[in-house]
């Protein structure tokens, strides 16, 4: 398929879809600017880049961030030659640090196996740079990218032709497209969710859209972020929180701890002075990890069990009291 096509490609699955799968009108509705929306072809990148290209404050150190940086910008490159357009990366390095900062942010500190990040969702995903690093520093991921806004759907397809894991893409494959546990990158429309599997993700991505959707997408969304997340799974959000609302204003730190998810990582920062964003860490709900976390229950054998660990001649002489107590016990009961 010729890239000019995917414009089409698009509207008409859109078109397809909602005489078969019944799109409800809030799917659809995100609360960005007419010039935002509507695809008009490969120049749109550009525009993109130059949007998002403002002064945004360092973090991290130049020996955490450079290599990063660096790796971002050689794809950045190369998708510029392969697309043909005339610019200069390096005016555009600000993007690429941004990338760098998400992805930190998402590996911050270690943790246990079963929370290591191998399949990922990236909500709302703009021009698709997330998949830029990890995608180049971890190929055995499945990388799912999803949006329903015309203009950031097609310039995602766009930057996921060239990056190095195989692209199956909904509008084209619409017929026997599925989101399987084999590595690639995966892209379909917002009004799709319902092919998402169930308790797959270790991580969704979701930079700057939660307050750009509307009340009833954001919270059928935050559902759904449960519904796909492994238990324990990472929901990383990064956003101005309530300084900037556009389509809702609904409070996340209120909503999400109602509805399954844990708060992780919060910086105490001075949001667009410090960092452009406050990155957020929050966990889906782990049964076991909260089971594990439960203060015991004191009974009289526990606290002996303690006190025998602890001070075995006192506990010797305890148990005996004990036993004894229930032998005479015993011996009344019989008479």
């Amino acid at each position: 398929m010729e890239r000019k096509s995917i414009k089409q490609e698009f509207r008409n699955c859109y078109e397809q879809d909602r005489n078969q799968v019944k799109i409800p009108f809030w799917i659809t509705r995100w609360e960005t600017s007419k010039e935002m929306q509507d695809f008009q072809g490969v120049e749109d990148l550009v525009r993109w880049f130059e949007w998002a290209a403002f002064p945004k404050p360092h973090y991290f150190s130049e020996g955490e961030i450079s290599p990063l940086v660096k790796k971002s910008q050689s794809y950045h490159q190369k998708l510029i030659d392969q697309l043909s357009l005339d610019i200069n990366v390096k005016e555009y390095e600000v993007n690429s640090v941004y990338n760098a900062q998400d992805y930190l942010f998402q590996n911050l500190y270690p943790v246990p196996n079963r929370m290591k990040i191998h399949r990922i969702l990236d909500f709302g995903a703009g021009y698709g740079r997330q998949a830029n690093l990890w995608t180049q520093l971890k190929k055995d991921i499945v990388y799912v990218g999803m949006d329903a806004i015309e203009l950031p759907y097609c310039l995602q397809h766009l930057y996921y032709s060239y990056l190095d894991l195989p692209l199956h893409e909904y509008v084209i494959e619409r017929g026997n497209f599925k989101i399987k546990d084999k590595p690639g990158i995966y892209h379909l429309p917002t009004w799709r969710y319902d092919l998402l599997p169930d308790n797959f993700f270790d991580l969704i991505i979701c930079v700057q859209v939660l307050h750009e959707l509307n009340e009833i997408l954001l919270k059928n969304m935050i559902k759904s972020f449960h519904r796909v997340l492994r238990p324990g799974g990472m929901l990383y959000i990064r956003d101005h929180d309530l300084a900037y609302t556009p389509g809702n204003r609904v409070d996340l730190k209120e909503y999400l701890p109602k509805n399954g998810f844990a708060l992780e990582f919060r910086p105490h920062i001075v949001d667009r002075e410090e960092l452009h964003g406050i990155p957020q860490i929050w966990r889906k709900i782990d049964r076991k990890t909260i089971e594990s976390q439960k203060p015991d229950k004191l009974t009289l054998k526990s606290l002996l069990n303690k006190t025998i660990e602890t001070q075995p001649k006192i506990g010797k002489r305890i148990t005996d009291i004990y036993y004894k107590f229930k032998y005479f016990k015993k011996e009344n009961n019989n008479n």
